[in-house]
């Protein structure tokens, strides 16, 4: 911006005289061939420090408005008349920021025809009238920011006592309002500070005052109301008494939330005299009631009451306000005591289990060997290690399970699963035949029992038990004892035991399995077979000869009976105990021909032997027919009659029929004496073969 001013002799005049205040940083002018230089005689102070101004709490930038500089600019013309030009940069009323600005001045010479006509009226280069004057005028602005403006403000949360009637300062710094200039710093404090404990200085009210660390004059005075009640619990936790009292008794929270050291104080902010007025607590539920487990509200009211005379005891006939605001309401939780494991001994020993083939082991769930001592409605969970489902190696004798509950630190039950040896026992009852002297030996049993140990000896004995997961590391050696042993008579039904065990020997494993000295054995199993002495042989005896009777007139006869002669022995059984039977039975009728019956001796136990008997009955003349008559019609009783199947005229049907029927009857009648030859010929040979049978 640039600013035209007519310079008269006057003026030069008074240029002149303040020429000798010229200030030293000034450049002068050229000589303009009268002894005279045209240059600037004053300029503007070197320095000028103003208080910036547009203060606000949003953050926008403080500044100041350039002053105009043009009028403190002198030019010296050498007593002649010219128009001047000054041009300052920046110009006037530019907003500057916080911090220096240098300012520069310029003076321009014009002729004297008039103001010039500038085409731009900030600049004075546009006229080719005006020509620079050498030198010009450099100011710098100092521009400080103004002190920040603090308010504390009037709406403070109040605050409580604690049980020594002491305040816990607060932190309200962050609650006041600072306003200052964006690139001021500064530091919000308070006294007394936040965290110290007091005791309030007005009784019912805490006086709190706020500065700036950087600017000590700047402060304000914050004053908070102080309650004669404790801060209200958010929640409290109790313990139940124990698994046979799921209860707990409610304390008296009204000792601690209200405090009498400020009830004066109270009085007095309220208008009333001291003395006579009390603040009472009633709790509800009262103190000492018993909850049961779970979550109950427990509330806190604050009456104010007005005694008739100062200090006096309450009649309960006073007149009484309730103060909501003091009111509180919290929850009180009754939690289930640690519930308690039931472990009937150190360590639970559970039945034997027999092992695979592999030596692997699926771990079972035995949280339901544990007994848990708990409150009704207690949340807990037993776990236990290793997991129930885990496939284990086993290489001890016994797997060892931890069982807790989760989350609590309790000492937990230890499950003992020993593990059985002894895959299946001998088969029972088992038979033991007598010999032929009718004597029964014991047999040896053990080679009977199906045995696989996974045990294996760890490396280093003597060292402590691996822990959880693992039983005794000692493995000993399995020992079979029978009871009767082998060898032994047996004569009646007899129970044989046969008893496992791992014995110890060394010293290193008695101790550990805290025996004594000698050989310590821990029973695994046993066995019992039944052993039953049998007679499974047969009596022996020579089966009879073969006979041959006669038929009686009408060609029948009976089995004969030969029970009598059979001779008998048994390696059990007296001879004259033995029971000799035939079938059929002595004395069954039987027909011409041969009839085979069987001869069986059986003992006391039941063992029985045969042999076939063939008995032959002859025809001893029974079949002879009674000679024939003259005529038909007058046979004679006793006439042979005609065999049924022979024919006089056919030999060899003859011949054919009693090959037939084994029988030389065939030829009775028949004239023909060849065919009676040959039939007895043929019954001779089947009689033979009979008996040599």
């Amino acid at each position: 911006m640039k600013q035209s001013l007519r310079v008269s002799v006057l003026g030069i005049a008074a240029l002149l005289a303040s020429a000798a205040m010229m200030p030293q940083w000034v450049v002068g002018g050229e000589t303009d061939g009268k002894g005279c230089t045209t240059q600037i005689t004053s300029c503007p102070a070197e320095t000028i420090t103003v208080t910036a101004e547009s203060l606000n709490s949003q953050g926008t930038p403080c500044g100041y408005e350039v002053p105009d500089l043009r009028d403190e600019v002198i030019v010296d013309f050498c007593g002649e008349e010219f128009f001047s030009c000054i041009e300052q940069m920046p110009a006037p009323g530019t907003v500057v920021g916080i911090g220096d600005t240098v300012i520069t001045l310029l003076a321009y010479q014009c002729d004297d025809f008039g103001m010039p006509a500038f085409g731009d009226p900030d600049s004075c280069t546009n006229d080719e009238t005006c020509s620079l004057i050498t030198g010009s005028c450099m100011t710098t602005l100092t521009v400080e920011p103004p002190a920040p403006e603090l308010t504390c403000g009037e709406e403070f949360d109040p605050i409580n006592v604690d049980q020594g009637c002491l305040v816990t300062v607060p932190d309200i710094t962050g609650e006041v309002t600072v306003e200052a200039c964006m690139g001021v710093t500064y530091t919000v404090i308070q006294s007394p500070p936040a965290g110290a404990s007091i005791f309030p200085q007005f009784g019912n009210e805490l006086q709190i005052t706020v500065s700036l660390e950087e600017f000590p004059d700047v402060s304000c005075n914050a004053f908070i109301r102080v309650l004669p009640i404790a801060e209200c619990p958010t929640s409290d936790k109790l313990i139940a008494q124990g698994p046979d009292d799921c209860t707990a008794e409610l304390p008296d929270y009204c000792d601690a939330y209200l405090q009498d050291c400020l009830v004066d104080a109270v009085t007095e902010a309220r208008g009333f005299n001291k003395g006579f007025f009390e603040l009472i607590c009633e709790q509800s539920p009262a103190p000492g009631t018993m909850l049961d487990i779970g979550t109950t509200d427990v509330t806190l009211t604050i009456s104010e009451c007005f005694l008739d005379f100062p200090g006096e005891q309450r009649s309960g006939q006073e007149e009484c306000f309730v103060i909501d605001e003091y009111t509180c309401t919290f929850p009180v939780t009754v939690n289930a005591p640690t519930p308690e494991l039931i472990c009937d001994d150190f360590i639970t020993t559970l039945d034997p289990v027999v092992l695979e083939d592999d030596c692997l082991f699926t771990v079972p769930d035995v949280t339901g060997e544990v007994m848990v001592d708990a409150c009704e409605g207690a949340e807990f969970e037993l776990v236990q290690f290793p997991e129930a489902g885990s496939q284990i190696e086993i290489s001890s004798t016994s797997l060892i399970i931890e069982v807790y509950l989760d989350g609590e630190e309790v000492r937990p039950c230890l499950i003992e699963i020993p593990f059985n040896p002894v895959q299946s026992c001998p088969d029972s009852p088992q038979e033991i035949e007598y010999d032929e002297n009718c004597e029964a030996t014991i047999p040896d049993l053990t080679g009977e029992l199906d045995i696989m140990d996974c045990c294996e000896e760890f490396i280093g004995k003597g060292v402590e038990q691996p822990g959880p997961g693992y039983g005794n590391y000692f493995c000993g050696e399995i020992r079979i004892t029978q009871i009767p042993e082998a060898g032994g008579a047996l004569t009646e039904p007899t129970e044989v035991s046969l008893i496992v065990e791992r014995c110890y020997v060394f010293q290193e494993e008695l101790l550990q399995r805290g025996l004594d000295e000698g050989d310590g054995c821990d029973l695994l199993d046993s066995c019992t077979v039944m052993l039953i002495p049998v007679d499974n042989t047969p009596p022996t005896f020579t089966c009879p000869d073969d006979l041959a009777v006669n038929a009686d007139e009408n060609c029948m006869g009976v089995v004969p009976d030969v029970t009598g002669v059979v001779d008998a022995s048994d390696n059990c059984t007296a001879s004259a105990d033995l029971t000799v039977t035939q079938d059929p039975a002595a004395g069954t009728v039987i027909g011409l021909g041969t009839t085979l019956f069987t001869v069986t001796v059986t003992d006391a136990a039941g063992n029985s032997e045969s042999c076939t008997v063939m008995v032959e009955l002859l025809e001893n003349g029974c079949m002879d027919e009674p000679p024939a008559p003259d005529e038909p019609g007058d046979e004679e009783p006793g006439a042979p009659q005609p065999v049924p199947g022979c024919d006089s005229d056919n030999p060899s049907l003859n011949l054919l029929f009693s090959l037939l029927f084994h029988s030389p009857v065939c030829g009775a009648t028949c004239p023909l004496m060849l065919t009676l030859t040959l039939c007895g010929i043929s019954a001779l040979r089947l009689r033979k073969r009979r008996r040599n049978r």
